[in-house]
């Protein structure tokens, strides 16, 4: 069977059957402000600022670094996309901004994302 791994707030790391339960939005992601216009950036927990610099490394290894202690939901299969090498990630931006980065050029891409939650495969 293949497992998914998601990485949590606080460097949580747990494997879940994919047909297994996402979690449950929270009030903060399923409200958006009335005024923002359908273009704009979404703002949540994957909006972040990412604290430190990152290396080049595997892609698990950025994953679990990027999500640590921000609340940045982000949704993969390890076993396809875990050991892919990622590019290094140094300026100051957003921990989705970061994701973006450091996949530039590989064989992943991000496929879904929302304020609190991002997809990669």
């Amino acid at each position: 069977m293949r497992r998914r791994l998601a990485v949590l707030a606080a460097g949580l790391v747990s494997a879940t059957l994919l047909g297994g339960c996402a979690p449950a939005p929270t009030a903060s992601s399923a409200s958006a402000a009335p005024e923002a216009s359908a273009a704009a950036t979404p703002r949540g927990a994957c909006d972040k600022p990412a604290a430190n610099p990152i290396p080049s490394q595997r892609f698990d290894e950025t994953v679990q670094q990027l999500a640590h202690a921000t609340g940045c939901f982000i949704d993969t299969d390890l076993a396809r996309t875990g050991a892919v090498r990622v590019h290094a990630v140094s300026e100051a931006m957003s921990i989705r901004q970061a994701l973006e980065k450091a996949l530039a050029g590989t064989s992943l891409d991000i496929v879904a994302q929302t304020p609190n939650r991002i997809t990669v495969r």
